[in-house]
């Protein structure tokens, strides 16, 4: 008896846009995949208070294949503009998990391990700095 292992390609059609009225931004993204089909959508704001200060905030909401799989994203922060390329910001943020879902906001884009906290909200600040050169 041979065994064959399947490698199912996952499948992935997102849209993006933004839109800039003033001193506000205003942002969206949609996005399907299939194997499993999930599907992701939310909606983002950008406000300029001055020159140098922005303050800002996102929603997104994962409705995956498995009802007990979805999950919603609050994040809310400041950036302050210091200079030309450089940038300091804040950001808050939090994660509401179903039943078998453990996402954390922190997990991708940092070096910090899980902490496997299936069914629970996960919480996260961030500090930090933007230098372009």
């Amino acid at each position: 008896m041979e065994c064959v292992e399947s490698e199912a390609e996952r499948s992935v059609t997102r849209v993006a846009a933004y839109y800039d009225i003033g001193g506000l931004r205003l942002a969206a993204l949609a996005q399907q995949a299939s194997d499993p089909d999930d599907v992701s959508f939310g909606v983002g704001a950008r406000y300029r208070l001055s020159d140098k200060l922005f303050l800002k905030g996102q929603y997104y909401q994962l409705s995956a294949d498995d009802s007990d799989y979805d999950a919603a994203l609050l994040a809310l922060g400041v950036n302050y503009v210091y200079g030309p390329g450089l940038t300091f910001y804040l950001n808050y943020a939090q994660i509401d998990n179903d039943d078998a879902q453990n996402r954390e906001p922190w997990v991708t884009a940092s070096t910090l391990g899980g902490t496997d906290a299936v069914g629970e909200t996960a919480r996260g600040v961030a500090v930090g700095m933007i230098y372009n050169f």
